[in-house]
């Protein structure tokens, strides 16, 4: 991503998280509602799909984002709770957060 696009979706993202603070601020992230993408453009009809786009995998690719997607966790929409995460996507979350984990530890070897 280019600087000037990142800057963009940052503030964008800093505008949503005054707005929904606990939906998009990076402190403590909680799980989002799944389809939260079209919430947000309808409620925002300025910022571009492409943009929101942008936002939610600055989001969701997170380490701590996933990390809070066990299963049974409240996932969260623009107007608050709207149901749990599943086990399976805990589980895809956490499959995820050990491959991080292996090519990390696989990084410290190679350069030991």
């Amino acid at each position: 991503m280019r600087p000037s696009r990142f800057k963009k979706v940052e503030q964008a993202r800093e505008v949503l998280a005054t707005l929904h603070p606990t939906l998009f601020g990076l402190e403590n992230p909680v799980p989002l509602k799944i389809g939260i993408s079209a919430d947000i453009k309808s409620r925002y009809p300025e910022l571009s799909w492409t943009l929101i786009n942008y936002i939610m995998h600055r989001i969701t690719i997170r380490r701590a984002y996933l990390a809070a997607c066990t299963a049974g966790a409240a996932r969260y929409g623009l107007d608050g709770p709207v149901g749990d995460v599943t086990e399976k996507h805990a589980k895809w979350a956490a499959e995820v957060l050990a491959l991080r984990e292996a090519h990390a530890k696989a990084r410290e070897q190679a350069a030991a």
